[in-house]
């Protein structure tokens, strides 16, 4: 009887292209891979006990008897991002945005009522998020002059429309630029066109602007039903997010969430939890390589993932004989090709200190919701497959 599951999602660990990779990416990605080629080789010991070397190109990484079971499993939908790809993991495949698209920026009643709620113009209303780096110099100048916020939007389909505000960090501070964003969130509430509301600083130099660290997300949406978290919910069982899942899926749902953005704070509060939550299913997602995909920074993505793997050591000796650890990726953020998301497998690690080794093969994130619904006979049925 598996009486615990704990599903830990690198995010971006792509280890190969997708079929259809071209829809993202014109150069073919592996952001694993071309990480260990133009940094010279990793060290992984815990991944490739646990038998990653039996999916992946990367040399160095073989073993003759894994300690997990061992498969590929990619994302269906055609958005290539966490929301969707988390929501697969938990049954559900979303191929038509939740929101529509704001190419052409905020609609005029919306920034007039943004504007009369916040007491202040919206500058710049361009569809530019995130590309905050191409903002018209114009348009900051502007902001940096008058101090007013500059609104963006995502213009192409996604699973979630996303509205943010920017400002320069010499020009606004953290704190005013979040509280404009909660005012904001209120106003919006009940507005279905927008699924998440955001803020975020850039520095500026003169000729360029370049994002900080400093971010809010407001969710706006609710996620699509029905769903393995509401499943499980309902028969008494513990279901506790950590890190940024809570967020992907509009903090509705589990009993408990914990949206640490560090990564060291994620896995200390996953340590945590497992002390204090005896049964259910804790979901934890670790951002980090998502970011420096984006970044393009293969050397810290290399050294980032060889740390979670010293983690990872740390985390399967604190299994219990009745726990169940998956982990797996989202997508990939292919540091060498791209810098943006790319379409490629991910790692399906399956572990108990009470299980054998098995093969999975090709897998789906679906499957992941279907196989822990059956583990647990709960009453959620979905598009997957049990492996």
């Amino acid at each position: 009887m598996v009486k615990r599951v704990l599903l830990v999602v690198f995010d971006a660990f792509g280890i190969g292209p997708l079929p259809d990779y071209k829809l993202y990416s014109e150069s073919e990605p592996n952001s694993f891979g071309h990480v260990v080629e133009v940094t010279g080789g990793i060290s992984l010991p815990t991944l490739q006990s646990m038998g990653l070397g039996l999916i992946s190109d990367v040399p160095g990484l073989e073993v003759s008897r894994p300690t997990a079971s061992v498969g590929r499993t990619r994302q269906q939908s055609s958005f290539c991002e966490s929301y969707a790809a988390h929501w697969e993991m938990a049954g559900c495949i979303v191929n038509e945005g939740l929101q529509p698209p704001l190419p052409f920026g905020l609609p005029e009643d919306v920034i007039r009522k943004i504007e009369s709620a916040i007491g202040m113009p919206l500058l710049g209303n361009k569809a530019l998020y995130p590309d905050i780096d191409l903002l018209d110099h114009s348009i900051i100048k502007e902001h940096i002059r008058t101090g007013y916020p500059i609104a963006l939007t995502v213009g192409k389909e996604e699973s979630i429309s996303t509205f943010v505000l920017c400002g320069c960090s010499e020009v606004i501070s953290k704190e005013s630029l979040f509280e404009l964003v909660r005012i904001t969130k209120e106003v919006l509430s009940d507005d279905p066109r927008f699924g998440r509301i955001g803020a975020r600083l850039f520095d500026y130099d003169g000729e360029k602007a370049s994002k900080t660290k400093e971010r809010l997300d407001l969710p706006n949406f609710r996620p699509p039903t029905p769903n393995l978290i509401e499943s499980i919910v309902r028969t008494g069982r513990n279901c506790v997010a950590i890190g940024k899942v809570g967020q992907l899926f509009g903090n509705r749902g589990f009993t408990a969430s914990y949206g640490y953005r560090d990564s060291e704070e994620i896995w200390q509060s996953i340590l945590e939890v497992m002390n204090t939550t005896e049964s259910g299913f804790i979901w934890a997602n670790l951002n980090d390589l998502d970011k420096l995909g984006h970044k393009k920074d293969p050397l810290m993505w290399k050294a980032t993932l060889e740390k979670y793997d010293s983690w990872l050591e740390r985390l399967t000796s604190q299994l219990n004989e009745d726990d169940v650890l998956i982990l797996t990726g989202d997508h990939g953020t292919d540091p060498v090709v791209s810098g943006q998301h790319t379409r490629e497998w991910n790692p399906l690690l399956v572990f108990s200190p009470s299980s054998t080794s098995q093969i999975l093969g090709d897998r789906n994130h679906v499957d992941i919701a279907e196989t822990i619904s059956k583990w647990w006979n709960l009453d959620f049925k979905g598009p997957g497959s049990v492996f």
